[in-house]
Protein backbone atom coordinates (compact mmCIF):
# COMPACT_ATOMS: atom_id res chain seq x y z
CA UNK A 1 0.00 0.00 0.00
CA UNK A 2 1.40 3.45 -1.00
CA UNK A 3 1.77 5.60 2.01
CA UNK A 4 -0.25 8.45 0.53
CA UNK A 5 -3.12 5.63 0.58
CA UNK A 6 -2.44 4.74 4.11
CA UNK A 7 -2.40 7.87 5.71
CA UNK A 8 -5.82 8.68 3.95
CA UNK A 9 -6.90 5.16 5.68
CA UNK A 10 -6.10 6.49 8.80
CA UNK A 11 -7.08 10.19 8.58
CA UNK A 12 -10.16 9.02 7.80
CA UNK A 13 -11.09 6.75 10.50
CA UNK A 14 -9.33 9.01 12.76
CA UNK A 15 -12.11 11.83 12.38
CA UNK A 16 -14.74 8.95 12.29
CA UNK A 17 -13.24 7.74 15.97
CA UNK A 18 -12.78 11.38 17.47
CA UNK A 19 -16.22 12.76 16.73
CA UNK A 20 -17.83 9.84 18.75
CA UNK A 21 -15.32 10.45 21.45
CA UNK A 22 -16.24 14.03 21.65
CA UNK A 23 -19.75 13.62 21.32
CA UNK A 24 -19.93 10.91 24.50
CA UNK A 25 -17.58 12.68 26.73
CA UNK A 26 -17.78 16.42 25.47
CA UNK A 27 -13.86 16.20 24.11
CA UNK A 28 -12.27 14.79 27.05
CA UNK A 29 -11.53 11.39 26.33
CA UNK A 30 -10.39 11.95 22.53
CA UNK A 31 -8.06 14.64 24.12
CA UNK A 32 -6.51 12.60 26.76
CA UNK A 33 -6.09 9.31 24.46
CA UNK A 34 -4.67 11.85 22.04
CA UNK A 35 -1.86 12.90 24.48
CA UNK A 36 -1.47 9.86 26.01
CA UNK A 37 -0.13 8.48 22.46
CA UNK A 38 2.00 11.94 21.59
CA UNK A 39 3.14 11.67 25.20
CA UNK A 40 4.34 8.23 24.46
CA UNK A 41 5.87 9.16 20.58
CA UNK A 42 7.56 11.95 21.60
CA UNK A 43 9.53 9.53 24.18
CA UNK A 44 9.98 6.55 21.43
CA UNK A 45 11.66 9.49 19.06
CA UNK A 46 14.23 10.43 21.68
CA UNK A 47 15.48 7.38 20.49
CA UNK A 48 16.25 8.49 17.21
CA UNK A 49 20.03 9.00 15.98
CA UNK A 50 20.56 12.68 15.23
CA UNK A 51 20.70 13.45 11.57
CA UNK A 52 18.02 10.63 10.64
CA UNK A 53 14.85 11.68 9.07
CA UNK A 54 11.42 9.93 10.05
CA UNK A 55 8.84 9.25 6.78
CA UNK A 56 5.95 10.32 8.98
CA UNK A 57 5.34 13.22 11.11
CA UNK A 58 5.02 13.05 14.67
CA UNK A 59 1.12 14.04 14.02
CA UNK A 60 1.14 11.25 11.23
CA UNK A 61 2.59 8.70 13.66
CA UNK A 62 0.21 9.21 16.58
CA UNK A 63 -3.22 8.90 14.17
CA UNK A 64 -1.68 5.72 13.08
CA UNK A 65 -1.67 4.43 17.22
CA UNK A 66 -4.90 6.36 17.98
CA UNK A 67 -6.44 4.04 14.85
CA UNK A 68 -4.82 0.97 15.33
CA UNK A 69 -4.62 0.74 18.97
CA UNK A 70 -8.65 1.52 19.02
CA UNK A 71 -9.15 -1.32 16.25
CA UNK A 72 -7.06 -3.96 18.06
CA UNK A 73 -9.49 -4.07 21.06
CA UNK A 74 -12.92 -3.06 18.93
CA UNK A 75 -12.38 -6.10 16.65
CA UNK A 76 -10.45 -9.07 18.55
CA UNK A 77 -11.29 -10.30 21.72
CA UNK A 78 -8.22 -9.19 23.48
CA UNK A 79 -8.45 -7.94 26.62
CA UNK A 80 -5.81 -5.94 28.98
CA UNK A 81 -5.28 -7.40 32.47
CA UNK A 82 -3.78 -5.89 35.93
CA UNK A 83 -0.51 -8.12 35.04
CA UNK A 84 -0.02 -6.21 31.47
CA UNK A 85 -0.16 -2.97 33.15
CA UNK A 86 3.78 -3.27 33.76
CA UNK A 87 4.75 -3.65 30.17
CA UNK A 88 2.08 -2.21 27.90
CA UNK A 89 1.78 0.99 26.56
CA UNK A 90 -0.71 3.27 29.15
CA UNK A 91 -2.72 4.31 25.70
CA UNK A 92 -3.86 1.20 25.31
CA UNK A 93 -5.44 0.90 28.68
CA UNK A 94 -6.97 3.90 27.82
CA UNK A 95 -8.28 2.45 24.27
CA UNK A 96 -9.29 -0.81 26.00
CA UNK A 97 -11.15 0.99 28.13
CA UNK A 98 -12.72 3.37 25.51
CA UNK A 99 -13.65 0.27 23.46
CA UNK A 100 -15.13 -1.66 26.74
CA UNK A 101 -17.04 1.78 27.51
CA UNK A 102 -18.37 2.69 24.11
CA UNK A 103 -17.87 -0.39 22.15
CA UNK A 104 -22.07 -0.02 20.30
CA UNK A 105 -21.14 3.92 19.25
CA UNK A 106 -17.54 3.19 17.98
CA UNK A 107 -18.86 -0.06 15.70
CA UNK A 108 -21.68 1.81 14.15
CA UNK A 109 -19.37 4.81 13.25
CA UNK A 110 -17.12 2.19 12.13
CA UNK A 111 -19.45 0.22 10.42
CA UNK A 112 -17.94 -0.93 6.77
CA UNK A 113 -14.56 -0.16 7.46
CA UNK A 114 -12.09 -3.26 6.67
CA UNK A 115 -10.50 -4.11 10.11
CA UNK A 116 -7.83 -6.20 8.43
CA UNK A 117 -6.45 -3.41 5.73
CA UNK A 118 -6.39 -0.60 8.71
CA UNK A 119 -4.55 -3.28 10.64
CA UNK A 120 -1.66 -4.35 7.53
CA UNK A 121 -0.70 -0.64 7.58
CA UNK A 122 2.44 -0.90 9.05
CA UNK A 123 4.48 1.88 11.16
CA UNK A 124 7.65 0.82 9.94
CA UNK A 125 7.20 0.96 6.40
CA UNK A 126 5.79 4.38 6.47
CA UNK A 127 9.09 5.71 8.32
CA UNK A 128 11.12 5.14 5.47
Amino acid sequence: MEKREALKIIQENYFKIKDVLECVAWGNYHKEYYNLIQSEEKDHRKLCPQGVICGLTQAEAIKLFYVQTIFNYLFTNRKLSVRDYLSIRKSHFFACSLVENYKEELLKCLQGVDYNLVNSIDYAELMK
